[in-house]
This record gives structure tokens, sequence and C-alpha cells, in this order.
């Protein structure tokens, strides 16, 4: 893992070092130590006239407003909706990148940039959140015109002491008063990879098809060792039989074991018809989606 610098001067406008330096206080020297003020780059929101923006010393922000993934001109904000009310918790805007000035020395104003702000809470009314986050579509697909949450940052981490459940399809009815027709599952997407992606298997109903996979192995061998039976019991047949002093006539052993090797064949053989139509409902009942004791999550997918 690449190390990170402690402290990073990139982006901070040359009259705030100079007053910094006019303090006595170098870089090295105490500042920002023990929770102390600390010079770095704080970037200039372009704030929306619709948006109350409450802003910390260190590139920190709570926005109060309406649907805006970027720009003025974006989300359901930018388009005009009614409903698409948001709040924009970031840590972090532009990340390493930020800069209040440009090389001209003119102050520069950002929007904000799901890719760059290193940390976000997103929470909006009415959004297209896949779009504006680039997630794939998966088996879920991608929400749209949907109240949302994203939380985006280098490391997530949700800690729950006693548990914690992802649940979907709750409600009748979603943000929007539509009535919601179908489940929706889980996609777990590592690398925001869809074509990969996969039922995940259901514990139970796993461990039930290899149980009955193993008896229908077990039944096989059943089978098997019948048909090895009784092509010994030919073969002692054949070793012991004898022929009667007549030219060309058939083996008295022959006559009597001939039929009952016939009758053991065909049961086997009718075992062999059993076990094949047995595994034949063993598919359909556990590797197929329409099957009773499917195997696979319906809805729950990962790569």
């Amino acid at each position: 893992m690449a190390k990170v610098k402690a402290v990073i001067r990139t982006g901070v406008p040359a009259n705030k070092k100079q007053y910094r330096q006019g303090l006595h206080r170098p870089d090295t020297q105490g500042g920002g130590i023990f929770q102390d003020r600390i010079l770095e780059a704080h970037p200039h929101y372009n704030a929306a006239p619709s948006e109350q923006v409450l802003e910390g010393e260190n590139n920190t922000f709570l926005i109060m407003g309406r649907d805006r993934p970027r720009g003025l001109k974006t989300g359901y904000g930018g388009k005009g909706d009614t409903h698409a009310g948001r709040i924009d918790i970031v840590a972090g805007m532009q990340g390493v990148n930020v800069k209040e000035e440009n090389a001209d020395g003119q102050r520069v104003y950002i929007d904000p940039d799901p890719i760059l702000d290193a940390a976000r809470i997103y929470i909006s009314q009415k959004t297209d959140i896949d779009d504006n986050f680039h997630i794939k579509e998966g088996k879920v697909g991608n929400a749209k015109t949907r109240s949302a949450i994203a939380l985006k940052a280098d490391g997530v981490r949700i800690i729950g002491r006693e548990g914690i459940k992802l649940v979907t399809g709750i409600d009748k009815y979603n943000s929007q008063g539509i009535e919601i027709s179908s489940v929706s599952g889980i996609d777990l997407m590592a690398g925001n990879i869809s074509k990969e992606l996969e039922p995940i298997p259901k514990g139970k109903k796993l461990a039930a098809a290899l149980e009955d996979l193993t008896k229908l192995v077990g039944n096989l061998n059943d089978v098997v060792t019948n048909l090895a039976t009784n092509q010994v019991k030919l073969i002692v047949d054949i070793m012991t039989h004898a022929h009667v002093p007549i030219v060309g006539g058939p083996s008295p052993n022959f006559l009597v074991q001939g039929p009952l090797r016939i009758v053991d064949t065909a049961k086997v053989l009718a075992k062999l018809g059993m076990h094949q139509a047995n595994c034949a409902t063993h598919k359909i009942n556990f590797y197929l989606p329409s099957g009773k004791r499917y195997i696979n999550s319906r809805y729950n997918n990962t790569n």
C-alpha cells in the first residue's frame, strides 16, 4: 500500500503561507498538533440559491438543498423538479486536488464531485443514484427517479454490535407513490464488475442437494455391484458347464441358469432406468430456477 503524506500544502494561496510564517509557526513547530488549527487548502463551494451550507474550517460541509450530484445544472434540482430535496455531507471536497486559487490568483469555486470528493454521505429524495456514482446495473438494475442514500469513501465500514440486516422490498409503495410489483435483490459487486455476477447459493438448499446427490451415487454403486455380481455368476456358470454327448446340443446348465441370468440383468437395467429418472428429478428440483429446492438465491448475486 502506497504511503500517504501527512502534510500537503498544495492549493494553499501564497498569502496564507506568508501569514503563517509571520505568526512564527512553521509547519514543523506544532501547526495542527493536538487539534490546533492547521494550514491547508479549503475550497470555495459554488453554492446554489436554494442551498443552506454549514461549512467547517477543514474542508468539511453539510449542504441542504436539492438533488445535485455535480454542477448547478445536474440532478433533478437542476431540472427544476419538485420533491427532490437533498442532504449532502462531505469531508474533503476535491480530495488532495483541492485548490483555492488558480495560477492567476483568482478564486476557484468548485461543485460537488462524486469521483474526486474524499468521503460523502449523499441523501436525496429523488435522484439517479447509480448513474451519479457510476455504478454498474448488475442484476438489480439502476434506480431512476428514486429516493436514495449513497455512502462513498476509500473505506466504508458498517458496524453492528448485535447484527446487520440488508433488507429489500419491505414497503408496498416507493417514494414516488408507485406500487412496487416485484422484489429487488442485493448485488455484491467487487470492482464494480457486473458481467460476472452469479446467484448466491443458499446453504440449506445446497446441503440438501449434496445429501440427495450422495444418495444417488450410493444407489448407483448398488446397481453396479449387482451387475458385477451377476457377471461373476455368469462366468462361474460358463466355467462349470458340461455338454451332453449330443453334437451341437445345448448345455443343460445353461438351459437352467441362462434364464436366471437374463432375469438378473433385466432387474439391473430396470434399476438403472429408475436411477436415471431420479437423477433427472434431482436436477429439476435443485438446479433449475423453477425447482422447488433450487440451491441458488433468486434475488441475491455476487462475483
